[in-house]
């Protein structure tokens, strides 16, 4: 007798775990997602901009072998539309990181393929297919799982009550009010005395002549440091040579992101990346993605509405808001913005620490330090619980709290497959 399968949540997790168990008659399983549709599923991290990074230096707080990732990235090679220039090193030139590394900096190397938002919208349709044609996986969209409840039989409540012998939650970030819930009604699913985190930072943005060569060499340099004064990890993140700043639309509010088109008449002349400050939390308080929504929602007040704060730099540094733009010309649309003065609505701490990183990092790229560039506020990124798996419930990707990037949240998706494959041989 075949064994039921849910998996909860289309996205990068899900898309490698079920990879694994296309065609295999002895397992049934069935995907949910609340959206009406592949492209408005849980791929929002997918969608953004086409980068797939394979490294065993970011990208997830858990071992992942580089052959699991170099597999899960064959799976999106399979569509026609996985097309790219060059594998780009990030710091594989020797003079780059000894540079940042001699100002204090980590370096992350990394290998990186960019396929650019406009090829991945093809590229993602095109693997769900293949995996819609297997005879044994199943697509629910448009049904909203609301809970998970343990016993000797696993229930899940969505339009009914539906029982299975494994249930997988791959709801990537987005889905962390269901993770939250799930752990809840389910003793020993978080992981204990595990600091509670949340990203909030902005996104910057200036002009690309000044980073061009360095942009060149690696496309996209990530560094990451620690805040001496108030311990405050901070680091770069999703960098985009000549690329746009997108506004996200979440639950009741707005933050700001980036990416950037393969096709060159698409192409800025600016460069953006996300600065990101790591705020992390203690016993009692244990809701820091709610911390991170109401500054996010503040944010969006103090810009008139439902808009991304706007300052220029200089501005920013002296405490002043800001009432005209400079030398560099915004790449997100004018009626998404306000200027204003960013000091406003970032917590103090979470400033000091953003302000030394931007200082130090101008120490090493001069032309960081221009009081014309741009940053938009505020950029979040939220993380779910640290989960452990019991009793048949399993966490995979970014909504475990243990991946950040589309390869890890794919290689975890392809471990936790194999973990179950080889349990039931085990078992059998």
């Amino acid at each position: 007798m075949s064994k039921k399968i849910a998996v909860i949540g289309f996205g990068a997790a899900a898309i490698g775990f079920l990879w694994q168990f296309m065609d295999n008659e002895d397992y049934e399983i069935d995907v949910y997602e609340k959206a009406g549709n592949v492209m408005s599923s849980s791929l929002s991290g997918i969608r953004s901009d086409g980068k797939f990074i394979v490294s065993e230096e970011m990208g997830s707080d858990i071992y992942i072998p580089m052959s699991i990732q170099r597999e899960a990235l064959e799976i999106y090679k399979n569509s026609e539309y996985f097309v790219y220039d060059d594998v780009y090193m990030g710091f594989g030139n020797k003079e780059d990181y000894l540079m940042f590394y001699n100002a204090g900096f980590q370096p992350i190397r990394s290998e990186v393929i960019h396929i650019g938002t406009d090829q991945l919208k093809n590229v993602i349709p095109q693997i769900f297919e293949k995996i819609h044609e297997a005879k044994n996986i199943k697509f629910h969209f448009n049904e909203h799982i609301k809970e998970i409840k343990e016993g000797k039989t696993i229930h899940i409540f969505g339009y009914a009550d539906r029982l299975y012998d494994y249930i997988v939650v791959a709801v990537g970030r987005s889905g962390y009010k269901l993770v939250d819930d799930i752990i809840k009604e389910n003793d020993g699913l978080r992981h204990e005395n595990e600091k509670q985190i949340v990203d909030i930072g902005v996104r910057f943005e200036m002009p690309d002549i000044l980073v061009e060569d360095l942009n060149k060499r690696n496309y996209e340099w990530k560094v990451k440091k620690t805040n001496n004064q108030t311990g405050h990890g901070i680091r770069t993140f999703c960098y985009n040579p000549q690329g746009q700043v997108v506004s996200e639309i979440h639950n009741g509010f707005k933050t700001v992101n980036g990416h950037t088109y393969n096709d060159n008449s698409k192409k800025s002349n600016n460069t953006n990346f996300a600065i990101l400050v790591s705020a992390e939390f203690t016993y009692p308080f244990q809701n820091p993605n709610q911390f991170g929504e109401n500054i996010a929602l503040i944010s969006n007040q103090l810009a008139g509405g439902n808009k991304i704060m706007l300052q220029k730099l200089g501005d920013f540094l002296e405490y002043k808001r800001t009432k005209r733009i400079g030398r560099v010309k915004p790449t997100l649309p004018e009626n998404e913005y306000t200027l204003c003065n960013i000091n406003l609505a970032m917590p103090s701490q979470i400033r000091q620490s953003l302000v030394g990183f931007i200082e130090e990092l101008g120490n090493v790229v001069p032309g960081i330090i221009q009081e014309d560039n741009l940053l938009y506020f505020s950029e979040v990124k939220f993380y779910g619980n640290k989960t452990q798996n019991k009793d048949g419930i399993y966490f995979i990707g970014d909504c475990s709290g243990n991946t950040r990037s589309i390869v890890h949240a794919s290689s975890h998706g392809i471990m936790m497959a194999r973990e179950i494959l080889n349990s039931s041989i085990k078992n059998a």
